[in-house]
């Protein structure tokens, strides 16, 4: 699901970056390290990168970029990163860096936020 749902670019954004490793090869260990690893940068990303596409840029196409994940995936070592993990600028791997610069998507400082709600009552009505 696309924006302003982030479930599908933060799991594609993880898997872009774990496609670098050899999991099946490591210590179950050591796949669950890259793995959480991989999450705490692609959730970074999600939250200084995603909101309404109706009202915000949202570089979809540049934070599933085979060269930002590339990026991204140098950041895992072999210990965990401290929190908070900071996102990284998609924007150098577009085609036209001037329209991501132009409209950025929402940061940690930006004022306001969408909340989703699921609602049922004791049937089961949605």
């Amino acid at each position: 699901m696309g924006p302003p749902s982030s479930g599908g670019l933060t799991i594609g954004e993880a898997l872009n970056i774990l496609e670098g490793f050899e999991l099946g090869a490591v210590l179950r260990e050591e796949a669950l390290h890259d793995y959480l690893e991989a999450s705490k940068l692609s959730f970074a990303d999600r939250n200084a990168f995603l909101g309404d596409a109706d009202d915000v840029y949202v570089p979809l196409a540049e934070l599933l970029s085979q060269a930002f994940t590339d990026e991204r995936r140098e950041l895992i070592g072999p210990t965990a990163a401290e929190p908070p993990v900071a996102p990284s600028d998609p924007c150098p791997h577009d085609d036209d860096p001037e329209v991501c610069e132009a409209s950025a998507g929402p940061s940690a400082s930006s004022a306001g936020s969408t909340t989703h709600l699921a609602v049922a009552d004791a049937s089961g009505n949605s």
